[in-house]
């Protein structure tokens, strides 16, 4: 199946053309380069928000869109170490 979202874009082609790692291999305790979808645009993850996003970090599998994390008002798509 093959997600995308209003603007057309397929979310499993964006996250491989920017070389992202998908969500559910995030480690939210380790430093990491994120790129959220809603905003189109990346973001350095700070390690001392673990615990907030282990708490409040929930698929978007419910909505069909299993590509997405929705974390605190943004649309997260994928990740690389930094």
């Amino acid at each position: 199946m093959t997600f995308t979202i209003a603007r057309g874009v397929n979310l499993a082609e964006l996250r491989e053309a920017l070389k992202l790692r998908p969500m559910t291999e995030f480690d939210p305790t380790q430093p990491a380069r994120i790129y959220d979808n809603l905003n189109e645009r990346f973001f350095d993850w700070d390690p001392k928000w673990a615990e907030h996003y282990q708490q409040w970090a929930r698929p978007w599998k419910d909505q069909g869109f299993e590509e997405l994390t929705d974390y605190d008002g943004l649309e997260l798509l994928g990740w690389y170490p930094v």
